[in-house]
């Protein structure tokens, strides 16, 4: 399937959870504290696009983390896509995140994710300071997964803090 075609999530409405076009990012911030400014930067990566964020942190005894559910209400083109996500990832990283990660709506922001033994297979793209962009498949491609390297590696960038 393309890319487009496989990512959803569910977008909680006044009439329930509706499963809609869209994507979730997740940033893990260790234990630091989430700067109060990050759902309004998340807002700008995607100003001029047809989407509507959603900014829900969590605080866990594991640390810190921060979900942008990301409706898109109209696919945008290739290149707009392929510079919001990775302004997500720029933007979340800029603001102390440790590792920042997104996919549909089989993902979670729990840390298993990341570990090749029990991740879900879902992620479609992260980000660390360390690894920078790993992005596999633009919005009309077949959508790739990372893989198992690529989850080490950002599994890595947890322990360089």
């Amino acid at each position: 399937m393309r890319t487009f075609e496989e990512l959803g999530i569910f977008w909680v409405s006044p009439d329930g959870h509706n499963e809609v076009a869209g994507i979730a990012f997740y940033g893990f911030w260790n234990h630091k504290q989430i700067p109060d400014e990050v759902g309004y930067c998340f807002t700008q990566v995607w100003s001029g696009l047809d989407a509507e964020i959603a900014v829900t942190p969590i605080f866990t005894k594991d640390g810190n983390f921060v979900v942008v559910a990301v409706w898109i209400k109209q696919w945008p083109s290739d290149d707009n896509w392929r510079r919001a996500v990775e302004g997500m990832f720029q933007l979340m990283i800029a603001k102390g995140a440790i590792v920042s990660w997104c996919g549909g709506e089989n993902c979670s922001w729990s840390l298993s994710e990341l570990d090749p033994e029990t991740s879900s297979g879902c992620i479609y793209a992260a980000s660390s300071k360390f690894t920078g962009v790993l992005l596999h498949s633009g919005l009309s491609d077949e959508i790739s997964y990372l893989n198992d390297d690529n989850l080490v590696q950002l599994q890595s960038s947890l322990h360089t803090i």
